[in-house]
């Protein structure tokens, strides 16, 4: 079973996708991962393993440090109130690492509203959100959580439009 990183040393962040020390020399960001599953069985340990080699290698092409690792196992993504989820976001607020990686978004919540909601808590503790599927990266300024950037499922351009009853 994985574990989160205890030994976590927290300062102050800039919004900037580099951060900057006193000295003025430039740093990697530090990014934590996210991964969830809902079962606890051997096929969802391999499915948890995939989240985290996926995300790592992310965070790797970017030149960012993986700083801690959060894990709920067996977790429901009904809501937000899940062990780790939730020590992930307290070591968010105290500024614990720049960037939180998921798989994708559905990790964090089946809910758009808790999404949102968590979006714009990280962006209030300058914490970015990035999900490697779905290209969202808000360390760009272009792409601040803005749900207008996540696609959804694209409509069917087989489908024929449909016609009012006055038609």
């Amino acid at each position: 079973m994985l574990k989160t990183n205890s030994k976590l040393t927290c300062r102050n962040l800039d919004d900037s996708a580099v951060v900057t020390e006193k000295d003025g020399c430039q740093t990697s960001i530090r990014a934590a991962i996210y991964a969830r599953v809902a079962s606890l069985s051997q096929e969802s340990n391999c499915r948890i393993n995939k989240q985290i080699a996926r995300c790592r290698e992310y965070i790797e092409q970017r030149g960012w440090i993986v700083h801690c690792l959060f894990v709920d196992e067996g977790e429901s993504g009904r809501n937000v109130d899940r062990p780790k989820f939730q020590l992930m976001l307290e070591k968010a607020r105290t500024g614990c690492f720049d960037a939180i990686v998921v798989w994708t978004l559905d990790r964090l919540s089946r809910s758009i509203v808790d999404i949102v909601n968590v979006g714009k808590t990280l962006r209030e503790y300058g914490v970015a959100l990035c999900s490697v599927t779905e290209h969202f990266d808000t360390t760009k300024v272009a792409e601040l959580f803005d749900f207008r950037s996540i696609r959804c499922h694209p409509p069917d351009r087989n489908m024929s439009p449909r016609k009012s009853p006055e038609q």
